[in-house]
């Protein structure tokens, strides 16, 4: 019996798992899309860019399920395959015993009747637990940590996978207790009554004649970039620290991806991984004493408003959206959360419309390379995916967090 039940066994394992992992992807996908039917009722007061990202996730929406559907198929067909290839081999054996029953009738080698009648008997129980476990109920199979849709947090894309690790639990302890009282901000903050930052002027290509706040192209030495090198066997997914990391050096900090991470562990405002969400990024900006909020709801325009005022403002992006060069091409509902800070606003001088925008990228592996300049059709898309996603998977919060206080 040995090959055949370890074979028959095996095949139970596997189909178990398979059932279980798309009984797992089918309930996710269930509450990642529960609103979808909500929203497309909204859809004729939507602008046509989040109308096209709705459509675009039921697309997602039908194409998944479909995959799901075929795979359970497969698999309810693979069931009833082990199952009767198990129910062959226990008919074997009952053939086995009844046999040995008919020799109950010689008077010699009956000991050896009934050891091979005990050793089929076992044989069969053992097939019989292989069909019980076979039909157990899987619904109850563990959802991994993070399964839940309605705490998302940024962790951005790595560039170079081969770095991606996760803190081991001595780790984690020693990132909490490596910050104590608050010293986050690394000297004494000071809101500031109005900005200190001007305009300057250029042309674009087309000749028109722009207007641009601040100076955000001369090699932002204030920025935390090169995300994930403060740890080389931790966190990677950092962009959310990175960027408040960022705004508290606008504010006059000095703060760093390893004291931010670290305060923020210790506070768990992240994940092992450094995952953050916008009240993290609420929760460290309080932390090194700069008032913050979540800006539910703003526009990027009104965001674009707050920093020409010198307020410091963080947002949520799609990371594909925003930068395909980077992140790679766009998928709709890809969970590519990735912070940014807003840095800067280019506007055109006759019409005030805004024709860019700037942000700094912790992913960036230097000052210059971190700071980015975007169309404002492609930032706008990139912010409002997230924003779809937000109705979708998460709470009803902003993909943005802008200081109280003028900063800078």
């Amino acid at each position: 019996m040995g090959q055949r039940y370890e074979k028959n066994k095996n095949s139970v394992s596997e189909n178990r798992e398979t059932r279980r992992r798309i009984n797992e992807e089918g309930r996710t996908l269930s509450e990642e899309f529960a609103s979808l039917q909500e929203l497309s009722g909204m859809i004729d007061s939507l602008d046509d860019e989040i109308v096209d990202s709705v459509r675009e996730l039921e697309t997602v929406q039908t194409t998944e399920t479909e995959r799901l559907e075929s795979e359970q198929e497969q698999a309810d067909a693979e069931k009833e395959k082990i199952t009767a290839d198990i129910n062959a081999e226990i008919d074997k054996l009952d053939a086995g015993v009844s046999k040995l029953d008919q020799l109950r009738s010689f008077e010699f080698g009956q000991k050896s009747v009934d050891a091979a009648e005990k050793t089929y008997k076992s044989e069969i129980s053992q097939f019989k637990e292989l069909l019980d476990e076979l039909d157990d109920d899987i619904d109850g199979a563990s959802n991994s940590e993070g399964s839940n849709a309605s705490s998302y947090r940024f962790e951005s894309f790595e560039t170079n996978t081969d770095t991606m690790h996760e803190l081991n639990e001595n780790q984690v302890v020693n990132l909490r207790e490596s910050v104590g009282g608050n010293s986050l901000f690394g000297g004494t903050y000071m809101p500031l009554n109005q900005t200190a930052q001007t305009f300057t002027t250029g042309t674009l290509g087309d000749g028109r004649q722009v207007s641009i706040f601040d100076h955000p192209f001369s090699g932002n030495a204030r920025s935390v970039y090169s995300q994930g090198s403060a740890f080389p066997d931790g966190p990677t997914g950092t962009c959310g620290c990175c960027a408040s990391g960022t705004i508290i050096n606008k504010a006059g900090g000095n703060a760093s991806e390893y004291s931010v991470v670290s305060y923020a562990m210790k506070e768990k405002l992240c994940s092992e991984n450094g995952g953050t969400s916008p009240d993290s990024w609420v929760g460290i900006l309080k932390g090194a004493g700069i008032p913050a909020s979540n800006a539910t709801g703003a526009s990027l325009e009104d965001l674009a408003k707050q920093v020409e005022s010198g307020h410091g403002v963080i947002i949520g992006v799609s990371a594909r959206a925003y930068n395909s060069d980077w992140y790679g091409e766009y998928m709709p509902g890809a969970q590519d959360g990735h912070a940014l800070v807003l840095e800067s606003v280019i506007r055109d001088v006759n019409t005030g419309e805004i024709v860019s925008y700037v942000v700094t990228d912790s992913n960036g592996s230097s000052p210059s390379e971190a700071v980015v300049q975007v169309p404002r059709e492609t930032l706008e898309k990139a912010y409002s995916v997230m924003g779809v996603r937000r109705f979708l998977f998460g709470p009803k919060e902003g993909m943005a967090v802008v200081t109280d206080d003028v900063i800078w």
